[in-house]
């Protein structure tokens, strides 16, 4: 009995991982999401004032907003990382659920 209340012990614990993960990766998608907006934003006034051909004033535009661009790229990165994150988590929980359910099984047989 001792060793079931354990595995249902580390299945809290893994949802409670699972749930401050989910959590973070929530954040993310709305930095990412912000910093997108402000990179689309920053880059389409860019070109408006720029002149020449439309491949120059895109290259004028990318120099100007290289800052904005990089930021999206970081806050990318992050979100990513903590969809990672969260698939491990939810690997974890999927795992202890097994095994908590495979051991109900067998004590249920004896």
């Amino acid at each position: 009995m001792s060793r079931s209340l354990d595995r249902d012990e580390q299945l809290e614990a893994a949802l409670d991982m699972l749930f401050d993960r989910e959590r973070a990766y929530e954040d993310a998608c709305k930095e990412f999401a912000s910093a997108e907006s402000e990179y689309r934003v920053q880059y389409a006034k860019e070109y408006l004032i720029a002149s020449g051909a439309v491949e120059e004033r895109k290259q004028t535009a990318m120099s100007k907003v290289a800052r904005f661009l990089a930021e999206r790229e970081r806050t990318e990165a992050i979100r990513d990382f903590t969809k990672e994150k969260v698939r491990d988590a939810q690997l974890a929980v999927s795992a202890r659920q097994s095994l908590l359910s495979s051991a109900r099984r067998t004590n249920e047989a004896f």
